[in-house]
């Protein structure tokens, strides 16, 4: 059987891919975990206002990445984009903070949000649209799934290092949390700026070519270009669906442990360092397989295992059997991130890579996100515990959140099957003509 070579990554884009992929995920980390903890600790107890900021932030996240994806493909480069992207990304983690100096829990509330959507805009800027796509243009289908699941590693590295960072703030408080990692961002991106080289295959597009910029950016919806990329938007939909019941309990995991299960930050962090941990050891033979061709077979199996890990986490209380069911739940998670990626970077356009990393964050960021929070604010606002924080009246998360999550997952295989049928509908065809 003819195997076909595997295409080599330079080793200074392999240093860049972790170097500002570390970087990246940890900001995200903080905004995805500490910025909500934050909101209930410092501002207000009150779901909806974490549903607010992550919903805000995740719209603001999926515009940019559309918006400036394009512009990349446009002017046929990245750099400039990731740089001064990252630069700013973390002066706006610096300045978060204030927003608990407010009196005024509504404006605090607004500053809060507001701020978030500021540094979501200069990290989706950076990150989502201008990195992801810089990480297709270096590589191609025979090196993605190892690529990818480097990429998919470092998020839970992240996760690590910020629950891990959960004592710090035990120890230190939440500001100067917030300064370190802002400024490690910022000097991050000063740093790559030295080293970044543009991709010579990149090149300047005229109107002429692609016609006016809104034209470009919404010609990936029309019907023919859905229709010629059906497969890639039936993936985009099980990731989206997947991703949703993620963000049913994700922006909640925390503040559960802390208020529900009554675990210290430092406890609430460990458990789930430890089931990050021992989920990465599955990530890069999910990569080699994935390469090999076996990315349909896992996207089957991740979420069926995640649901099995969030029905456990609703019946057990104690830190050794969470970690066990969050390693999991983990495990699942990056599977599916790792095949899904892989799947969707080998079947977009390679002249419209930027504009489709903006069609993915809407799939697997907007939407879920939006969807995601809201349907988890509302179960606890419903049937939460009652409690007051600060003098203010809000709700603790129970188990039913991860009960509820872990029955959404499941929907992510309807468009799986699709995809499978149509397949074996080609097959049968080419048989028989």
């Amino acid at each position: 059987m003819y195997k076909q070579a595997v295409t080599k990554i330079s080793r200074r884009n392999w240093f860049l891919v972790i170097f500002l992929g570390m970087a990246g995920q940890i900001a995200w980390n903080v905004n995805n975990v500490w910025f909500n903890t934050f909101m209930y600790s410092k501002i207000t107890p009150d779901p909806r206002a974490i549903a607010l900021l992550v919903g805000v932030s995740a719209v603001i996240a999926t515009l940019t990445t559309l918006v400036m994806g394009t512009a990349g493909d446009r002017l046929g480069k990245r750099k400039p984009f990731i740089i001064c992207g990252y630069l700013c990304w973390g002066l706006t983690i610096i300045v978060f903070p204030l927003s608990a100096n407010i009196a005024i829990t509504a404006t605090a509330v607004a500053a809060a949000v507001t701020l978030a959507a500021v540094m979501t805009f200069f990290g989706s800027t950076a990150y989502d649209s201008n990195f992801n796509a810089w990480t297709t243009d270096i590589s191609d289908q025979t090196n993605r799934g190892v690529l990818s699941s480097v990429i998919n590693v470092l998020p839970l590295v992240a996760m690590v290092v910020g629950f891990g960072l959960g004592a710090l703030i035990d120890l230190i408080g939440y500001t100067f949390f917030f300064y370190a990692i802002g400024l490690l961002v910022s000097i991050t991106g000063l740093i790559s700026s030295f080293l970044l080289k543009e991709i010579s295959v990149l090149r300047k597009k005229s109107s002429a070519e692609v016609g006016g910029f809104f034209s470009h950016l919404f010609e990936v919806f029309s019907v023919e270009t859905i229709k010629s990329n059906r497969e890639l938007f039936l993936v985009f939909m099980a990731l989206g669906l997947f991703a949703t019941s993620a963000q049913v309990f994700l922006p909640y995991q925390i503040i559960y442990m802390e208020h529900f299960l009554m675990f210290s930050l430092t406890e609430a962090g460990l458990a789930s360092a430890v089931g990050v941990l021992v989920a990465m050891f599955t990530a890069i033979p999910v990569g080699r397989l994935t390469d090999r061709g076996n990315g349909p077979v896992l996207s089957f199996l991740a979420p069926l295992l995640l649901a099995t890990a969030l029905w456990m986490v609703s019946f057990v209380r104690s830190i050794i059997p969470i970690s066990i069911a969050l390693a999991i739940g983990t495990a699942a998670y990056i599977m599916m991130l790792i095949v899904g990626i892989a799947w969707v970077k080998n079947l977009m356009p390679p002249q419209n890579r930027g504009q489709f990393e903006g069609v993915r964050m809407i799939f697997m960021v907007g939407i879920p996100m939006i969807v995601g929070p809201v349907t988890g604010s509302s179960i606890i606002s419903r049937y939460g515990l009652p409690t007051i924080s600060n003098g203010i009246e809000g709700f603790i998360p129970t188990p039913l959140l991860f009960q509820v999550a872990g029955t959404m997952v499941l929907l992510a295989l309807i468009p799986l099957i699709v995809i499978r049928r149509g397949r074996e509908k080609n097959v049968r065809q080419q048989r028989s003509a």
